[in-house]
């Protein structure tokens, strides 16, 4: 009754999805057909990278780290992207405030003070970001947190993470954050879905569950579903919602299809599988995989080839449908054709 109920709420707050580019089917086909199981895999992880762009096999997305970043911003390490077969994803969250992965550069305001100032005060500072980004290849900004939290010891407010107190207000700069990057070719990914609500700690931590009533948890709901037609990547949090599942939402199945049935075309993607949450992540990434996520964060680069090794396992065992691990490549082709025009043949 509960899940009925979970799909009745964003049934009824549903909003038209519209992609802005096509591709034809035969041609998006062909090219997924023609990589290795391999090859396929390594499109699902966003892994951190501390030295270097030396991967045994590519990964589909790359978080690299504050060294890597201002080689990037010297003109290192461009070539090595430019090698890679599949052109990479390159990820950071920078949301700002207390989240600024260019902290070594300048400061930069926090999305709520971002959010309080006049227009032409928020392009100054998202070309300032933007231009950062672009010098070191970034296409993806893992942000806007577009959580909904009312009360002052929660851990989005402590951290200054979020963007208004007002639902309408998170709705409102959260689609024109989105819009204004994505028109600068950089995808954005809201978070952390369904919501972080009032709770008071950080699950990367530990498991925590969320606060908030059902009240609260429909507003939240509302501010996501009104974003998540706009979005091309949907963060999935770590945080247990009791009154949906009594496990975590980013191997929540009820979860994960409540996006698809909002934006089907949308990258479903996981926060850190290797977080000190987790006791055992590959088992995890299986019960993520099979829950209906699309690519997985991986903080821990050393378990990246041997979770390549454990999936390629439980393609082989049937315990992983190998139809479903090609769907899941059809998004991120998709939003890489759209960035970097990997495939030849493609029509608008």
């Amino acid at each position: 009754m509960k899940k009925i109920i979970f799909y009745l709420i964003f049934v009824l707050i549903l909003l038209l999805n519209t992609s802005s580019y096509k591709i034809s089917k035969k041609s998006l086909y062909n090219y997924i057909d023609s990589l290795s199981i391999r090859q396929k895999i390594g499109q699902l992880f966003f892994v951190y990278a501390p030295q270097d762009f030396n991967f045994i096999t590519e990964p589909g997305g790359i978080i690299p780290s504050k060294k890597i970043l201002k080689e990037l911003l010297s003109g290192k390490n461009q070539k090595k992207l430019q090698s890679f077969k599949i052109p990479p994803f390159l990820g950071i969250d920078q949301e700002g405030g207390n989240v600024n992965r260019f902290y070594f550069i300048t400061d930069f305001p926090s999305m709520y003070e971002l959010s309080h100032m006049n227009k032409e005060l928020q392009q100054t500072f998202l070309d300032s970001q933007i231009v950062l980004m672009k010098k070191c290849n970034i296409n993806v900004n893992f942000s806007p947190v577009i959580d909904y939290s009312i009360l002052n010891g929660s851990n989005i407010n402590i951290m200054k993470r979020n963007i208004s107190r007002k639902p309408d207000s998170i709705s409102i700069f959260g689609k024109f954050y989105i819009d204004y990057f994505k028109k600068n070719r950089i995808l954005c990914t809201i978070k952390h879905y369904p919501g972080y609500g009032n709770t008071y700690y950080n699950s990367d931590a530990a498991l925590y569950k969320y606060k908030g009533d059902l009240t609260h948890f429909f507003i939240e709901n509302s501010i996501f579903s009104s974003l998540i037609p706009y979005s091309d990547f949907i963060m999935v949090s770590n945080l247990i919602y009791p009154f949906l599942d009594s496990i975590p939402a980013l191997i929540s199945e009820t979860i994960m299809k409540s996006i698809s049935i909002q934006n089907d075309l949308s990258i479903i993607l996981t926060d850190d599988i290797a977080s000190r949450a987790h006791e055992n992540p590959y088992k995890i990434l299986l019960n993520s995989i099979q829950a209906g996520a699309d690519m997985f964060i991986l903080m821990d680069h050393t378990l990246y080839e041997p979770m390549i090794d454990s999936t390629l396992y439980w393609i082989k065992i049937g315990v992983i449908d190998e139809k479903g691990l090609n769907n899941t490549l059809k998004k991120i082709i998709l939003k890489k054709e759209y960035l970097f025009r990997i495939i030849s043949d493609y029509s608008y």
